[in-house]
């Protein structure tokens, strides 16, 4: 017979049911949630995987998906006029308006007969779709005779033509003819001297010679950018009336500027020609075959098609082409289609094959002031003339080629609609650099670069690597304080400090953006508000509950409770004293403040500036600036102070995560980048001397990442294992 205890082992008894924590309609729910989000998530990967194929391949619809060695019958497709690898060569030509056409120009604003060349030569040789940011200097010398005589002026008075020319060996070499996609009504401007030259003679006739074949084929995807902006000036008559001393705004967004920009009825003091000393020229990197069935059925459409073609005509004539809006996007490879008989490499007989030209584009804007030269020309009519008007302007022109991919030159198009304000006909010299430096940053954006030797490419990813890193570093501030279950190791007078020092630049973030002031917007408020509270106020308010030991209690009625300090935390405490309290916190507070209020100490620039000095700081700015200069930034600088001489004494860290450490240390780094000369990007425009204040933020950042590295952490159960 059994005995109870072998009963016992052998028969448990019935186990207990478990407890059912989810009812099913909450299964059901999670499981749906689930699948919703899955599918929600496989949706949005999706739709950016398409819009990423759209931005590689925007006019896939023509794509042959064949290779050129797979093709058996060349008739069946349109291939590139210049691949990758075809060297060719670009030349340009600046064209300038020679008299005032009046009512002879029949209302088209372009006529031929009323400008010249003044310059032509070629300007990159030997350049291929490969190549990026291949920088020339031009000399130029512009007549202003005309310009300063006529009462309307055109953004096209001064421009300049670029022409793409093969080098042989090409394909252009076997051309027979060739299709535009120029309607009757559009009249194309002039491009090249030769042709121009020929007209003024009267050889308008269609080129019967090989060469002017070749030379027509040419013309006839060629692009033309104008060299002049219009932009506010100051009155050399002693006016003040009409005077622009405002600009209108850093960026707009959302409207693409009609091709064609003139003075109108507006002032000479509110419209002054500028010359656009900078062009960006660039190259579409299309290298696919083309069906050539909807290659032609599309050259055909963006031939009748006004709108597709971007010269869309409100009223019925002829239109200028220097006013339709040219577009990769619905332009791309079908503005020139080539005919072309080439000798087949194994047989040596003709076969016909057709080509399709590249496209040309130069990105306009957004300029800078050191982009734009003002022209010497008075257009005021002042009574009496101090200085006699010059007749020619010389100017350097910056010209740039760069090879693009289809993404690349999308996303130029998409940033063109931003476009830059007129400039600010009284802004000071560091407002000035400051919108250079803005203009570069959107040009860098979209693939430009100013010289070989600027590098604000590298501030970009820099930057944003920043933003990320400090991003990350505020929600572990969040997690360290809010995790804190004891005191112990954790400066109580630092945090304090820091806390104070959040609240109050909480309170001054509010104050110097004006929010719910009668001229601020109601939404803008909010966002400033929601951002300051996330970024400055939930800070302190997990430090103050870690701290003061708060406690959330009660289920239906919750309140706080302080909770006594443990053994271990009065430990702690005594350890940051040790007795002489009131001595140690003024002796810190008074080298800190000492260190800060002496402003010839704290602000002693140990790399010099560069580029002009900061203005001064306006009325509404001056106590804001002091109030975070002499009470937010000491506030903080104790508060560290503080924990790491606690880290010290203790041989343990604490005070934030030992990765928070690290990733201070690391923008800290960063900021210095700026200070290496050979990764400097600001080298030409502007650079904050870096301080001896600085240099203290970047030791402490030092310090604290040296004692992560070498003390523990402060275990947070640690009270429970002194209990135990």
């Amino acid at each position: 017979m059994a005995t109870l205890q072998e009963r016992l082992i052998l028969d448990p008894g019935i186990a207990p049911a478990r407890n059912r924590r989810t009812s099913g309609c909450k299964c059901m729910l999670l499981a749906v949630g689930t699948l919703v989000s899955l599918l929600f998530s496989i949706g949005i990967a999706k739709i950016g995987s398409d819009l990423v194929y759209d931005l590689r391949e925007p006019h896939r619809i023509l794509y042959q998906n064949e290779t050129l060695s797979e093709v058996k019958d060349m008739s069946t497709v349109v291939r590139p006029l210049v691949d990758r690898y075809q060297k060719f060569d670009i030349v340009a030509t600046i064209w300038v308006r020679t008299i005032d056409p009046g009512d002879d120009a029949s209302g088209l604003y372009y006529n031929w007969v009323y400008e010249d060349p003044t310059f032509s030569n070629t300007v990159f040789r030997g350049v291929t779709l490969m190549d990026k940011h291949v920088h020339t200097k031009v000399n130029l010398s512009i007549p202003l005779e005309t310009l300063a005589k006529v009462e309307t002026l055109r953004n096209f008075d001064v421009r300049a033509t670029f022409k793409l020319i093969p080098q042989s060996p090409s394909l252009l070499d076997y051309i027979t003819s060739f299709t535009t996609w120029v309607p009757e009504t559009v009249v194309l401007p002039e491009i090249s001297p030769e042709s121009h030259a020929r007209k003024m003679s009267g050889g308008f006739s269609h080129p019967n010679t090989p060469e002017g074949l070749r030379d027509a084929a040419l013309e006839s995807f060629a692009i033309s950018v104008p060299l002049i902006d219009f932009h506010p000036i100051k009155s050399e008559c002693g006016q003040t009336s009409g005077v622009k001393t405002e600009d209108d705004g850093p960026l707009k967004f959302g409207t693409v500027p009609a091709p064609v920009q003139s003075t109108g009825r507006k002032s000479p003091l509110e419209s002054h020609p500028y010359f656009v000393s900078r062009t960006d020229l660039r190259v579409a990197r299309m290298d696919k075959l083309n069906n050539k069935k909807a290659y032609d059925a599309y050259q055909n459409r963006l031939r009748v098609d006004m709108r597709l073609n971007g010269c869309s005509m409100e009223w019925g004539g002829m239109r200028s082409g220097l006013g339709c809006f040219r577009e990769f996007h619905t332009r791309g490879s079908c503005e020139t289609r080539i005919e072309l008989e080439v000798p087949d490499e194994k047989t040596g007989t003709s076969q016909n094959q057709t080509a399709y030209a590249p496209f040309l584009i130069a990105n306009q804007g957004p300029w800078g002031p050191s982009d734009v030269v003002r022209m010497p020309v008075n257009r005021e009519r002042c009574p009496v003339e101090s200085v006699p008007a010059p007749r020619y302007m010389h100017v350097t022109w910056n010209i740039e080629y760069s090879g693009s991919t289809p993404e690349k030159l999308l996303l130029a198009d998409a940033l063109a609609r931003a476009n830059q304000g007129t400039l600010n006909a009284t802004a000071t010299e560091a407002e000035k650099a400051q919108a250079q430096q803005l203009a570069e940053f959107m040009r860098r954006m979209h693939g430009s670069k100013y010289s070989p030797d600027n590098h604000i490419g590298r501030s970009v990813i820099l930057s944003v690597t920043c933003f990320i890193i400090n991003f990350v570093r505020l929600n572990l501030g969040l997690h360290y304080w809010y995790t804190r279950s004891t005191t112990v190791g954790i400066s109580v007078i630092g945090a304090l400090l820091s806390a104070s020092g959040f609240t109050l630049s909480f309170a001054l973030d509010l104050w110097a953006q004006k929010v719910f002031r009668e001229d601020k917007p109601l939404l803008s408020s909010l966002f400033v508000l929601v951002v300051a509270t996330y970024r400055d106020i939930l800070i302190p308010i997990v430090i103050l509950r870690a701290v003061l030991r708060l406690e959330v209690m009660g289920a239906k009625f919750p309140y706080l409770r302080l909770i006594p300090a443990s053994h271990l935390e009065r430990a702690s405490v005594r350890l940051e004293t040790k007795g002489r309290k009131w001595w140690m916190i003024g002796v810190r507070f008074d080298l800190v403040f000492t260190f800060t209020f002496v402003d010839t100490l704290r602000d002693l620039p140990l790399i010099s500036r560069l580029g002009p000095a900061p203005d001064p700081l306006r009325g509404d700015l001056i106590t804001i600036n002091a109030i975070d200069n002499y009470l937010i930034w000491p506030l903080y600088l104790s508060g560290t102070i503080f924990q790491v001489m606690l880290n010290h004494r203790s041989k343990t860290f604490a005070g934030r995560h030992k990765l928070t450490a690290w990733m201070v240390l690391t923008v800290r780094f960063i900021d210095l980048v700026a200070y290496i000369p050979w990764l400097a990007w600001r080298a030409g425009t502007i650079r904050s001397p870096y301080s001896l204040g600085g240099t203290v933020n970047f030791g402490l950042s030092l310090v604290f990442a040296m004692q992560a590295m070498i003390y523990p952490k402060v275990p947070q159960d640690l009270e429970d294992r002194n209990t135990i």
